[in-house]
C-alpha cells in the first residue's frame, strides 16, 4: 500500500487511538484497557459470563410507567450488545499461493500494584515471520 506521509500519520494515529497501544509497547494506562481502546480486545474465557448478574456495582432498580408483566422480565441480565466479551478471533482471506507469511503482535494488561490510582501495565507479545501452509501447523 502506497501512502503519503500525511496518510501514514493519520493511520498511525487511528490505530493507536482505537486499537492501541497509545503510549508504546509497555504502556501504563489509568483507564481500564477495554474502555481505553475500541477494537481488538479479547477476554479470557472465564471472563465471558452471559448470565444474569448480581454484581455489587449493578445499577439500582429503575421503575418505569409500564404495568408489571407487560415488558419487564425477571433475571434478564445485561443485553448481549452491552456485554460482548469475545475470547477468540479469526481472519479469513483468499490466496492462490502455497503459503502466507504473517507477523503477529498483541499485548496483555495486568493491574499495577502499589499506592495511587488504579493502573494497568501492558506486556507485549509478538511472533514474526510465521509461515502458514495449508494442512500444516504454523512454523517460525
Amino acid at each position: 500500500m502506497n501512502l503519503t506521509a500525511a496518510q501514514k500519520e493519520a493511520l498511525h494515529h487511528l490505530r493507536a487511538s482505537y486499537m492501541g497501544p497509545e503510549a508504546g509497547d509497555e504502556e501504563v494506562t489509568a483507564n481500564l484497557p477495554h474502555r481505553q481502546y475500541a477494537v481488538g480486545m479479547l477476554f479470557p474465557v472465564e471472563a465471558v459470563d452471559r448470565g444474569p448478574r448480581d454484581d455489587k456495582d449493578a445499577d439500582e432498580e429503575i421503575s418505569a410507567d409500564v404495568p408489571d408483566g407487560d415488558v419487564e422480565e425477571e433475571g434478564t441480565g445485561i443485553p448481549l450488545a452491552e456485554d460482548w466479551r469475545p475470547s477468540s478471533v479469526a481472519i479469513s482471506f483468499v490466496t492462490d499461493g502455497d503459503s502466507v507469511g504473517v507477523d503477529f503482535s498483541c499485548g496483555t494488561y495486568a493491574p499495577v500494584e502499589g499506592d495511587g490510582p488504579p493502573r494497568w501495565r501492558r506486556t507485549p507479545f509478538s511472533a514474526d515471520d510465521l509461515v502458514l501452509r495449508r494442512g500444516r501447523a504454523p512454523c517460525v
